[in-house]
């Protein structure tokens, strides 16, 4: 523990002398550094100062605020109630995060899930979510967001096979990052079906929550703006850089959104484009139009060949681009393991064929699955990459050192350092 945290202490400090913050980040609203990063604290600053969700530094509404979803602002926000320093904002952050994995580790240890501190360590220091630690981006919250999630699914058994705190934390774990959506949709599909038979009238009140929470953003935006239900106005923008004629040759794991938003108007009249206003809401909307329409014009195999593109890079745990980064080497170490966990787990339950809940492997590998299904969805209907997938790597790491708990300690005794 004493030693993650030592790790995590270098990495601020060489944040602070590296001057990334000064010089990348900062709170003005129009300012054209930070990239998201900057956009989340400009939201942030903005609820605490002026109750409002904008980012127009004032409590007039604003369509491109809208562009993040809500859960990240929210937290960022109690945590600027501390500092506004951003260095002192970062470190409350790391602080936050590592508490928080420390808690539901020690949870999962006291259930008797995990038996041995090295993983605490390992956790701490997984370098894709250690990456995001470090940053106002939203990847490492949402990462501790599913690690929770695991965290209850494994509680679950015969005698307690539900809990109300899990679709109160899938329908928040959306809210922060849409990218899990299929992931968080799939798992409870799958946490219905265990419990619709045997207490139906409890699994529709869980039911109800979860659908009632994730709505509660989509009614608010139709109700402040007046132009339908959306989680974010980047569904539109997301859509067309994942459906596009470059794709073929420019996609990768790296920068895979790395197309124009726009590509896609051609399809368009020129008469459909003049009479949408330039908000962020009916540009929105006209991405979706135009990309639906390049779609009715692309052939089957050209589609194919474009899925294809899209689900081998999300696949792939080397960088597709080169990256300048020590860190990106040790992700792509836990990366191919993560590969590797979602083959055993593709065995194990075309062997077993059945869910037991009293079973800790059997429950790893379902909601393994999930995860699996969740990043091959996203891939084929939008589009992902090593940013976006690292929001699982905390959760892959617990549930291949689960899965694989006997062989790794066998290991371990064998070059003492147990």
């Amino acid at each position: 523990m004493l030693l993650a945290l030592l790790f995590r202490m270098y990495f601020i400090i060489s944040i602070h002398n590296s001057k990334k913050l000064d010089n990348q980040i900062t709170y003005e609203v129009n300012s054209s550094v930070g990239g998201d990063a900057h956009h989340y604290l400009v939201i942030a600053k903005n609820l605490l100062d002026h109750k409002q969700y904008s980012d127009t530094n004032s409590s007039t509404i604003s369509e491109g605020s809208t562009w993040r979803p809500p859960v990240w602002p929210f937290i960022l926000s109690i945590l600027l109630l501390f500092s506004k320093n951003l260095f002192s904002l970062l470190v409350l952050k790391v602080v936050m995060e590592t508490f928080l994995i420390f808690f539901f580790y020690r949870t999962l240890k006291r259930r008797g899930l995990f038996k041995r501190y090295y993983l605490l360590f390992l956790l701490l220091i997984e370098p894709q979510i250690l990456k995001y630690s470090y940053t106002f981006l939203s990847e490492s919250i949402t990462a501790l967001w599913i690690f929770i999630l695991l965290t209850l699914f494994l509680s679950l058994n015969k005698n307690k096979r539900m809990h109300i705190a899990i679709p109160i934390v899938l329908a928040v774990t959306i809210l922060c990052h849409p990218v899990s959506i299929f992931f968080i949709l799939t798992l409870f599909l799958v946490y219905v079906l265990i419990n619709m038979k045997k207490n139906f009238k409890k699994t529709a009140i869980h039911i109800i929550v979860f659908l009632g929470l994730v709505s509660l953003w989509p009614i608010r935006n139709q109700v402040v703006f007046n132009k339908g239900f959306f989680i974010t106005t980047s569904q539109g923008a997301t859509f067309s850089k994942g459906w596009n004629e470059s794709v073929f040759d420019e996609f990768n794991n790296v920068n895979g959104d790395l197309a124009n938003e726009g590509m896609n108007l051609k399809y368009l009249s020129q008469e459909r484009i003049k009479e949408s206003s330039n908000s962020p809401i009916d540009r929105s909307k006209l991405y979706k139009e135009a990309t639906i329409l390049f779609l009715k014009q692309t052939t089957l195999m050209e589609k194919i060949k474009i899925m294809y593109v899209k689900v081998r890079s999300n696949f792939n745990p080397f960088p597709e681009v080169p990256k300048e980064d020590n860190l990106e080497y040790l992700s792509s170490f836990f990366r191919v393991l993560y590969l590797i966990l979602f083959f055993q787990v593709l065995f194990f339950l075309g062997k077993e064929r059945r869910i037991n809940l009293d079973q800790k492997k059997s429950k790893v590998a379902v909601f393994v699955l999930t995860m699996f299904i969740g990043q091959l969805l996203m891939s084929l209907i939008i589009y992902t990459g090593l940013r976006f997938n690292s929001i699982y790597g905390l959760s892959l790491l617990a549930c291949f050192y689960l899965f694989n708990e006997e062989y790794i300690d066998k290991l371990l005794s064998r070059i003492k350092l147990q």
